[in-house]
């Protein structure tokens, strides 16, 4: 405290005795520092092809581009802590009542004044997403009040998902000037009117090429200074003097999941054999080497709900190898898993997942089960699911939201293997309505402990990695949802 309070009387005598060289000292601050030294351009290329322009498009890849053009109440940090945004402040009257300030002399890109009549018609736009909200009450032009039916501890996190505007047209630091869906271009250029910091580029483009050969070419060759979604297996010719290779979780969790009505795995011995059967540090290394991480449980270790305590079910371990006879399995009368041995299991996976198939059929052949594989694909995949009788099937989920619940309630939602039990359904209605977040992560990461440990609901194998590449030089952080905001460069 005395040394800040030296350092205020030092400039407070500068500037009464020597005004000239303290406004000299604070311009050369504000033009060096406090500014952005303004660039033309930044290209980055993208794998796959918008949607479209509306702001109610959930689409990743779409959602990629636009964030750079809407902009929504609340927005998530690096870390997926949220902070203000088109929202300067919000608070929580009671369990089911929300009031949020929002920010004067924010633009649309029209030129139109920002209110809270915007914030209430893109609310109205996305009702399914946000079915907990009974309604949306103005209170004046810049204060709303959102009063929900049931008390939604997640709604924050899920307002931080709409953005506020229509055709093209948001209050965020850039604006459309053109866009191709045909070619996969869009063009951006800076916003003079933005409420926020100023853009580092005047303008910016998004490029869609598919081929990871030509992708990673436009980075050599210079066209890219950023290339989202870098092949794995081409990361490595890339010269580490020109280039930086960022790798980020991708929030997204691939696993296998067990049909609760099969005859095999209605046995929870026969689940937990089958969970210790596969070698899923073997697996990640043998489908993405160093990019591919092999997880215990059903979300990522940055979502909120995840249970560092978890150990995966034990008692019931595989087979001896080397003694896949019955008789001898027989001698292990604790472990009653003779039943397994010469059983077929059939398993769907999507088109493409042959690698997959592969080492699963390897090893459920060490403990002497055959597999029937059928692959299927994406735009049947859950028709299938529905419709054909099978004991296991591959699933992956994004905790986009950075939260459990999402996971539990996409069990109840889909449902796909039948699954049952009512203590992981008491906790999930507890977590649903608990406003306390330590109340609320005990429920989140109890319901995660049985379905890994307890129960075993499946077999979590594996959570990739995104790779992003940008031009040395560039000011890039990674971030855990994998979004690039321009403006943060």
């Amino acid at each position: 405290m005395l040394m800040a309070a030296c350092a205020a009387v030092a400039w407070a005598t500068m500037y009464l005795f020597f005004e000239g060289f303290y406004l000299g000292v604070l311009n050369y601050f504000e033009e060096t520092v406090g500014k952005k030294n303004v660039q033309e351009e930044i290209v980055v290329v993208e794998p796959s092809y918008m949607v479209g322009l509306e702001p109610t498009i959930f689409d990743p890849f779409t959602r990629q581009r636009l964030n750079n053009v809407y902009e929504s109440l609340v927005r998530s940090d690096e870390d997926l802590n949220m902070k203000p945004c088109l929202a300067k402040s919000w608070g929580i009257l009671d369990d089911l009542t929300w009031e949020f300030n929002l920010r004067k002399n924010v633009k649309f890109h029209d030129g139109s004044e920002f209110n809270a009549d915007d914030v209430i018609s893109s609310i109205d736009l996305v009702k399914d997403f946000l079915a907990t909200i009974d309604k949306v009450e103005k209170i004046d032009d810049f204060t709303i009040q959102i009063k929900t039916k049931t008390p939604d501890p997640i709604l924050i996190s899920k307002l931080a998902m709409v953005y506020i505007g229509t055709d093209g047209i948001g209050t965020g630091p850039y604006k459309i000037s053109q866009y191709s869906a045909k070619k996969g271009e869009l063009d951006l250029e800076a916003f003079a009117d933005y409420w926020g910091d100023k853009p580092l580029y005047k303008k910016a483009k998004f490029l869609t090429i598919t081929d990871k050969n030509k992708r990673l070419k436009s980075l050599t060759d210079g066209t890219a200074d950023i290339l989202d979604y870098v092949p794995y297996d081409l990361a490595g010719g890339l010269d580490k003097e020109k280039f930086e290779i960022f790798a980020m979780p991708s929030l997204e969790v691939q696993f296998l999941g067990f049909n609760f009505k099969s005859e095999i795995f209605k046995d929870l011995k026969n689940r937990i054999t089958v969970l210790n059967a596969i070698d899923k540090a073997e697996f990640a290394e043998f489908v993405g080497g160093e990019y591919v991480k092999p997880v215990d449980q059903f979300v990522s270790s940055g979502v909120f709900g995840y249970n560092p305590e978890i150990e995966e079910a034990e008692g019931s371990s595989s087979p001896d190898k080397d003694c896949l006879e019955k008789d001898c399995l027989d001698q292990g009368a604790e472990l009653n898993l003779a039943d397994l041995l010469g059983k077929t299991v059939r398993i769907i996976l999507p088109f493409g997942s042959n690698a997959l198939g592969e080492y699963l059929t390897k090893s459920f052949g060490e403990i002497g089960v055959k597999t029937s594989i059928q692959y299927v694909k994406g735009e049947y995949f859950e028709k299938t699911l529905k419709k054909v009788k099978y004991d296991m099937y591959f699933m992956g989920f994004k905790s986009e939201l950075g939260d459990a619940g999402d996971f539990l309630k996409s069990i109840g939602q889909f449902n796909f293997g039948n699954y049952s039990n009512e203590k992981v359904a008491e906790l999930i209605e507890k977590q649903e309505v608990e406003m306390k977040p330590k109340e609320r992560l005990k429920y989140l990461q109890e319901a995660m402990k049985i379905l890994v440990s307890d129960d075993v609901f499946g077999v979590p194998l594996f959570e990739y990695e995104t790779l992003v590449a940008a031009k040395k030089g560039i000011d890039f952080s990674p971030r855990i949802d994998g979004f690039i905001y321009l403006n943060d460069l």
